[in-house]
């Protein structure tokens, strides 16, 4: 699917903000996690769900009866090869907004989609997306999310973005 001009402008004119005093892990952990609209894993959950695939992570929001699809942004940290880098899912729960015909789609609407910020170009932004895409449709299943749809989550409806270097 292809998105304006205007959305992908906004997607690369971000603007971070300086964490404030105290920690953001000191904030986040405060928060209530079922009503945050943001959710990190550690950098095991990838591993994990590398290694042994979605079913051995989907108790890491079971438990906690965390729903990811009501999250704006999902961290998911990697390091691997003595190399960090990461991956943020935006806006999951709005998956069925790229089913929509093109007539009822805004250029405006939240659309779901994968950053992927790695520095050194070192991970393969395909693997790791194809990985996550798996565990989101997975944990979709679980939560009998999306049930017209029993895959939501492919390359076509939720698309990866990295920067570029200049």
């Amino acid at each position: 699917m292809r998105h304006s001009f205007a959305f992908l402008a906004r997607i690369h004119s971000v603007k971070l903000i300086p964490v404030p005093t105290p920690p953001l892990s000191r904030i986040w952990r405060k928060d209530d996690p079922n009503s945050s609209k943001v959710h990190f894993f550690t950098s095991h959950f990838f591993s994990t769900l590398d290694d042994e695939g979605p079913e051995s992570v989907s108790s890491w929001t079971a438990k906690k009866n965390i729903d990811i699809f009501n999250k704006t942004f999902v961290f998911i940290p990697i390091n691997e090869s003595l190399h960090w880098s990461l991956c943020v899912v935006v806006n999951p729960g709005h998956i069925m907004n790229e089913y929509a015909d093109d007539d009822e789609q805004s250029a405006d609407h939240d659309f779901p989609c994968i950053l992927f910020l790695d520095s050194l170009k070192a991970h393969r932004k395909k693997r790791v997306a194809n990985k996550v895409r798996k565990w989101l449709n997975y944990e979709a299943n679980r939560l009998k999310k999306f049930e017209q749809n029993p895959e939501p989550f492919n390359h076509k409806t939720m698309e990866v973005f990295d920067p570029k270097s200049k």
